[in-house]
Order: C-alpha cells, then structure tokens, then sequence
C-alpha cells in the first residue's frame, strides 16, 4: 500500500512530543518494514533519519492508496476522495468534544475505548523493544512518570506519595516541564515528602530507570486508553502496579501486575509484587506491545477501509 501519514510533530516524538507521537513513528516504521511505502508528513524536515523506508512529505500526497491522519481537527475530513481513517488515543469528552463527532472510520488504541464509542475497530499501542532494557535485577525503588507536570495529580501523585510513605520505599518521579519554575516548585515539593525528582529523562536514562524499578506505579485518576508506560514498563521486564480506570484492567493481569481501587490494594500488591517474575512481563510486552504488531494491525485497518470505502 502507498500511506499517506499525517502527525504533526518534530520527529522524533520520543524526544520532541507527547506519548501518541512516539507511537506515530513506531506506526510509520513497523509498516515500512512490512514492506509499505510510506509518506511521512510531518511539522518540519526531521533533522535526524526517518525509519528506512520512510520518505518525508510536506503535505498529503494525492496518490497515496489511503490517508492516515492524527493532525488537524477531529471534525476534519479527507476531501480529496482518498479513503482515510484516524487513530483516537483518548477519551475525547475530557477535552470538550462529543461522542456523536466520531467516524466509522476512527480506530480506537484499545477494546475499552472502542467500546465507549461504540466501534470494535482498535489496535493496542506498540513500542521498540530496542528502546529498552530487559532487566531481571531490580533495585529497592518505586518509579512513577508522567509527561507533563501538569498531568501529576490525573495520574495519581498523590496515591503513589501515600504509597511510598506507608511503605518506606524510594520513590522516584520523573516529569517535564516547559516552565523551569514549575520545575522547581516540584523539586521543592518533593524535597518536602523525601521522594527523588529526576526532572525529564528521556533515552538511555528513561530505559535503565524502568529496567531497574521493582514496580512501575501508575495509580492514575485519569480514563486511560492505552498507557504506553504500561507498555515500556513490562518491555524492561518490571512490574506494574496500577489502578483500575479506564483501559488498566483490559491491559494487565495478574502475571505481570496488580489493579487496585484504594491503598489497602496497592500495598497488598506490593507485598506480592515479588512473585511477578520479569521474563513473564517481557514475554507478555513482546506478544501484545511490540510496534509490528500494532502496525500490522493499522495494515489490516486500512485493508477493511480500502475494501469498504472504495
């Protein structure tokens, strides 16, 4: 197939945006390997190179067999008469919109999420597991993460902070910023509950940092979709321990981590959480994360839209 796909961000997402943009480019290099030709259309002329395969675009290319698009408006549509279809990553109530402005043609990055719209068209979202470190050693600390800092307390802070101090083990929060007095307020912040702030990390850091937790903690308030720190967390071969909103409970079992509704739950699990063992996380990550399968997936996706829309 000739894909025209559509994200507009710096490439590469991992380093320059949000969690779907680092699926986007895995998306865009698991279909080149199964042999697409894929134009990439991006913010600006990626500085690094594009997966092999991959060509850069400045817009969508009008011979492409299908567009893939994750930019614009979500009341956008294809008016070139090329079939299309859209990766929904969230619940998009929580951002203002309606339910009834989804398309038949939207694919869903889980069960759950699909569910709610009504659709049974989804694929779970993917990652390299070359982008992490398999580890069985873990160290004696808890590892919480989050994007931004602004999505802290949606994420669940203040759980994982309870969790930590009725437990007594390390707690170490990574997050990002644009804005350096955030940054330092929550440096201060954390000072003050005698938990660790990495800041960002991202790369080789991000890698040794999930390979060395004895757990991810991940207790979010939020109506999750697909986490990709689930993900990247049991690729490293940890743990996680998380609550049950949204897609968690669709995501986890009890082989390779816990959901849990109240404190009295996750301390439970961690007390428990040494008869996870990590080959069965990495084992589970490789079977249902890895980024060919969810870009076969998208393949399949466009192979039903191209039959029912030509």
């Amino acid at each position: 197939m000739r894909i025209s796909f559509s994200s507009y961000h710096k490439y590469p997402g991992s380093l320059h945006g949000v969690a779907a943009h680092s699926v986007h480019d895995n998306i865009v290099k698991g279909l080149c390997e199964l042999g697409h030709e894929v134009w990439y259309h991006l913010k600006e002329q990626p500085q690094v190179t594009l997966p092999d395969g991959a060509i850069y675009s400045k817009e969508r290319r009008d011979n492409a067999d299908i567009y893939h698009i994750n930019d614009g408006s979500l009341e956008e549509e294809s008016d070139k008469g090329i079939p299309w279809v859209r990766a929904l990553h969230s619940d998009i109530r929580l951002n203002g919109f309606t339910l009834d402005i989804a398309h038949e043609n939207w694919i869903y990055v889980s069960k759950t999420l699909a569910d709610l719209y009504g659709s049974d068209r989804y694929v779970l979202n993917g990652v390299d597991p070359k982008d992490f470190v398999y580890s069985e050693t873990k160290d004696d600390y808890l590892f919480f993460i989050v994007g931004g800092l602004q999505r802290a307390e949606m994420k669940g802070l203040e759980m994982a902070l309870e969790v930590a101090d009725k437990s007594g083990i390390e707690l170490k929060i990574a997050g990002s910023s644009q804005d350096q007095s955030e940054l330092d307020k929550f440096q201060s912040f954390c000072e003050k509950r005698n938990v660790t702030f990495l800041g960002p990390v991202f790369g080789q850091e991000k890698a040794d940092l999930f390979a060395g937790a004895m757990a991810l903690l991940f207790p979010s308030k939020y109506n999750e979709a697909c986490p990709l720190v689930i993900s990247e967390s049991l690729m490293s071969g940890t743990p996680v321990i998380a609550s049950t909103n949204g897609a968690i409970p669709e995501l986890l079992n009890d082989k390779i981590g816990f959901v849990c509704n109240d404190i009295s739950d996750y301390m439970t699990a961690l007390d428990s959480i040494g008869t996870i063992e990590p080959n069965e996380c990495r084992t589970y990550a490789m079977e249902h994360f890895h980024y060919l399968k969810m870009a076969k997936g998208y393949a399949a996706q466009y192979e039903y839209e191209l039959a029912h829309r030509n």
